[in-house]
């Protein structure tokens, strides 16, 4: 560990800096990706990181591939490590990007024996859903995502916290038998 220590709800010590695979709980990431809302915030009425990738799961199960849900589901799971960083500031970061959320995706992948590869498969799909979100709970849409990805026509209607980490954890428990 660098000396630095996060406790998470599951009551593990871990070092998000160096995360490993053994401090990688479900239950952890379906609590934090919960109670963090998308758009840094800026919506309507909070969405949260989970129901996106609850979201995210069921499309991709249901229209592209069965066997890249649950990447969908966990592409965004660092974040219930890392937390998220907006887009422009990613871009002022880009050690964040490369190393602390790179770090912590490749421990989650590794923890469930999913295939990192896979992520670029799943980041178009990820564009798309963010213009029906976006449609839905911001003022306006990003011009680019509209005018370069096609809409996944996903109707989005916010959870609350608790229903998008039971939803996320049942979820889990069905790809993940």
């Amino acid at each position: 560990m660098s000396g630095f220590k996060m406790y998470t709800i599951s009551g593990r010590a871990i070092d998000p800096m160096n995360l490993k695979p053994e401090d990688i709980d479900i239950e952890d990431i379906a609590h934090a990706t919960s109670m963090f809302c998308r758009y840094g915030g800026h919506v309507r009425e909070f969405y949260s990181v989970a129901q996106h990738s609850v979201l995210l799961a069921g499309w991709v199960e249901a229209n592209v591939k069965p066997e890249l849900a649950p990447v969908a589901l966990l592409h965004d799971a660092s974040e219930g490590y890392v937390g998220d960083m907006i887009r422009p500031l990613k871009d002022l970061f880009p050690e964040y990007e490369e190393k602390v959320e790179k770090q912590a995706i490749e421990a989650v992948f590794k923890r469930f024996n999913l295939n990192l590869a896979d992520l670029d498969l799943i980041s178009e799909y990820d564009k798309g859903i963010s213009i029906d979100e976006m449609r839905v709970l911001l003022p306006v849409v990003d011009p680019y995502l509209v005018n370069t990805y096609k809409p996944l026509n996903i109707e989005v209607r916010p959870w609350p916290p608790i229903i998008a980490k039971r939803n996320f954890l049942a979820r889990f428990r069905r790809l993940f038998p």
